[in-house]
């Protein structure tokens, strides 16, 4: 495919005979380039063909053109890590004699590359101070303006008018503007941080307590979004978060003992009216597109119960503008509201149903929003209905009175599947690549009268649905809360972009299978079936007893008393376990995928959706992972990670506390192959954990809006885990001590007291993606960690 591709841009440049055609090849072969992945190798072998080809053209109008290629070439190079061959780039391009900032701009881009800051700057503060007309100018002031605030070699009001000079530029670069406008956000984001820290002694300025900050982060964040889509994941949730909690942050006037109170509350309420304003002109004037909302829904809908009112009109009207265009998607959350347990959000999800099918220009609005609520009313009976012992099957209508009409489709109700609520998210992406077109929804056509009901506690229905595209789907109506599901698949919804963007990853196809999660109050809700996924507990056991070994887990728990048992005893009994009952995932996998090549791909898949999911979990301090919780599918052999109510390091304050980051046992590593956790699965580990470091700030964004939703009860734990805490007071966490957990994780600082990388302490300095990569999994896979775990998380096998 690559020999054909250049093929074909050899065969543009050489039909080229004037400037236009010239004009029109760039132009195609710059679409082509967009569109093709990211490694730097296909790049390269592209445009080292390109430059040949410009170098013997017999056209000058070619020849000429040479520069701007090696430009491109270096600037690929340069940021694939290939400083060498960037430099022999640009300085073949400096040597042909043609004047240009483009040129210019990318030597001193290779020179920051190198961390020659000092003369990048100057390269860069010489074109600026030039009276010539450059196209590249804003480009130039906005990276002449990051590096000042990269190195702090620059003032504050030197680097904010920087930002400013390209923000305001009227009928310029929309990416640029926008990117501009987020600069801006961050930097005041960053004084922001830099406020709330406490410095002992030193009394602080009144000024900090204006909200002024706030305004303008909210304000530059905002704009950044109305230009473009490339910023809109990191700034929309950070907006909103600072937005919906400017009025609770400040209404405590207690620490101000000393400043002038009037003055400061005069300040902050005229702020948050700025903050307002500017939300509204977005909603309202149509200052902002209705989908780029979509990326902030969760947020919205779980503070619609605000106690300032004028902040609820505006969140109405925004959930109320994107059901009104994408009613087959968002109809869900408000059907949640209305089914809610709290009467206030009950209120207020009311006002929202009535705005939309109250208008006398939404007649045929209206008409979806009833039949999609009666078929969610239907689907609400079938999650509550209590099913009888040991059944299995049962039938939709007769047994379980399904109270939506027989053979009726709904075609105003997207089914609840990943692909339906991936299309607003793609809406969302940055618009670097092909331009998002909308694909038509799935919807429901019919439902099939067998229902199947599983085994677990709460007997969960599977109901079979015909879908409008004619294929058959599965969802399970299931009888618990769904909301912090819902949350956690948003934020790896997130990572799987990431991954996607990322060159490194993109090359080996890292992603994270995800699925549908909709609640439809805080006690029931919908769960996409994911098709041919099998437990590793229903393997294990399975295997075992094929074998006549049977796991015994009464025997098991004995053996791993902690009652009863010194830690040596439970290490010794540990061992001879995990000797009783030796590997069998590898078997399965030769099993399962009998051809070579296959059990290759399903093997190598294996390992890399293991390493990724290990570390993203480690990041938000993902617990509870045995045997029922992670399963593997059995045609590609990727790994699925479900029930996510074990968050934020929760899992150590358990009566049993978990002593291990992810799981790592032995059969997780013998599956992996001869090398293990070596090889494929530990690079892998350390080319997600270093995406995860170059993207800090739209995680720390995500999962700062997780840590202060509404659904975070951080006194106690009604969730799903069946162990006690062994104390209520010490898993009365703060918000604020989880986000630190977090940061220390991204930034690479090693703390005991995260006890994700065994003792070992970094004093504080960041180490290395390896080092820490290997702190974790050497803590995941140890004997003595595991021989301390809880024995229906299956330690040992």
């Amino acid at each position: 495919m690559l020999l054909l591709h250049c093929i074909y841009d050899f065969q543009c440049l050489v039909n080229v005979d004037s400037e236009i055609s010239l004009i029109s090849a760039l132009d195609l072969l710059r679409e082509r380039s967009e569109n093709t992945p990211s490694e730097y190798k296909i790049h390269w072998k592209t445009h080292s063909l390109r430059k040949s080809i410009e170098m013997l053209h017999p056209s000058s109008i070619v020849r000429d053109h040479l520069s701007d290629t090696l430009v491109e070439a270096s600037e690929i190079l340069r940021k694939s890590g290939r400083l060498d061959l960037a430099a022999k780039n640009i300085t073949t391009a400096l040597s042909l004699g043609h004047s240009s900032s483009k040129v210019d701009l990318e030597f001193a881009n290779l020179l920051w590359a190198q961390g020659e800051h000092a003369q990048g700057l100057k390269i860069l503060q010489s074109l600026l101070n030039s009276n010539e007309s450059i196209s590249d100018r804003d480009l130039i002031q906005l990276t002449y303006s990051s590096w000042l605030e990269d190195s702090a070699a620059g003032s504050f009001d030197q680097i904010i008018a920087g930002y400013e000079t390209v923000a305001n530029t009227r009928g310029g670069d929309i990416q640029l503007i926008s990117k501009a406008h987020y600069c801006l956000g961050r930097y005041y984001n960053k004084m922001l941080d830099a406020q709330s820290v406490d410095k002992p002694g030193l009394k602080r300025p009144e000024k900090d307590f204006y909200g002024e900050i706030e305004f303008r982060v909210v304000k530059e964040y905002v704009t950044s979004a109305s230009f473009s889509t490339d910023f809109v994941f990191e700034v929309l949730p950070k907006a909103v978060t600072i937005w919906l909690d400017y009025d609770s942050k400040y209404k405590n006037m207690d620490d101000l003992k000393g400043y002038s109170i009037e003055m400061i509350a005069s300040h902050r309420r005229q702020n948050y009216s700025s903050i307002e304003k500017c939300i509204k002109a977005c909603v309202e004037k149509g200052a902002m597109e209705t989908y780029k909302w979509y990326s902030v829904l969760s947020q919205l809908t779980s503070r619609i119960v605000h106690d300032n009112l004028d902040t609820v009109l505006i969140i109405i009207s925004i959930i109320a503008e994107l059901a009104a265009k994408y009613p087959e998607l968002i109809l869900y959350s408000i059907y949640s509201q209305i089914q809610s347990t709290s009467s206030n959000r009950v209120k207020r999800g009311k006002k929202i149903f009535d705005r939309l099918t109250n208008s006398k220009n939404r007649e045929l609005l209206s008409g979806q929003v009833h039949s999609a609520f009666n078929l969610l009313e239907a689907l609400t009976g079938i999650c509550k209905i209590e099913i009888p012992k040991r059944k299995s099957r049962m039938h939709l209508f007769n047994d379980l009175k399904f109270s939506y009409p027989r053979g009726e489709e709904c075609l105003s109700l997207a089914l609840p599947i990943t692909f339906n609520f991936e299309q607003l998210y793609q809406a969302c992406a940055p618009s670097s690549k092909v331009k998002f077109k909308m694909e038509r929804l799935v919807t429901f056509s019919s439902f099939e009268s067998r229902v199947q009901i599983l085994s677990s506690m709460q007997k969960p229905k599977r109901l079979f649905i015909i879908g409008s595209d004619g294929r058959r789907y599965s969802i399970m109506c299931k009888k618990d809360d769904l909301r912090k599901d819902a949350k956690v698949l948003e934020f790896t919804a997130v990572v799987n972009r990431l991954l996607a963007g990322n060159s490194e990853s993109e090359r080996r196809k890292l992603s994270i299978t995800t699925y549908a999660a909709i609640p439809l109050n805080e006690t029931i809700g919908l769960i996409e079936w994911v098709d041919n996924s099998r437990t590793l507990r229903d393997i294990f056991l399975t295997y075992y007893s094929r074998q006549g070994n049977s796991v015994d887990f009464s025997k098991a728990r004995e053996m791993l008393d902690q009652t009863t048992l010194t830690k040596t005893q439970q290490y010794v009994n540990f061992l001879q376990l995990t000797k009783k009952y030796k590997p069998v995932l590898p078997t399965w996998f030769i099993d399962q995928f009998p051809n070579s090549a296959t059990w290759y791909n399903a093997r190598n898949l294996y390992v890399r959706s293991c390493a990724v999911m290990s570390f993203v979990g480690y990041l938000v301090g993902l617990g509870d992972r045995h045997g029922d919780n992670i399963m593997v599918n059995e045609k590609t052999g990727g790994v699925m990670h479900v029930d996510f109510d074990c968050l934020f390091d929760k899992g150590k304050k358990l009566a049993v506390p978990e002593r291990v980051p992810f799981r790592l046992t032995q059969n997780m590593i013998a599956a992996m192959g001869v090398t293990g956790i070596e090889g494929v699965f530990r690079r892998t580990s350390e080319v997600t954990m270093e995406l995860i470091r170059d993207n800090e700030n739209i995680l720390m964004n995500v999962l700062e809006t997780f840590l202060y939703d509404p659904i975070m009860d951080w006194k106690t734990n009604k969730g799903r885990s069946h162990r006690r805490h062994a104390n209520e007071d010490e898993l009365n966490m703060q918000p604020r001590v989880v986000m630190d957990s977090i940061r220390r994780k991204i930034k690479g600082i090693l703390d005991p007291k995260d006890f994700d990388t065994g003792s070992k302490d970094s004093g504080g300095l960041s180490v290395s993606t390896g080092f820490q990569v290997d702190a974790a999994v050497l803590t995941a896979c140890d004997d003595h960690n595991l021989a301390k775990m809880y024995i229906g998380w299956m330690p040992f096998l």
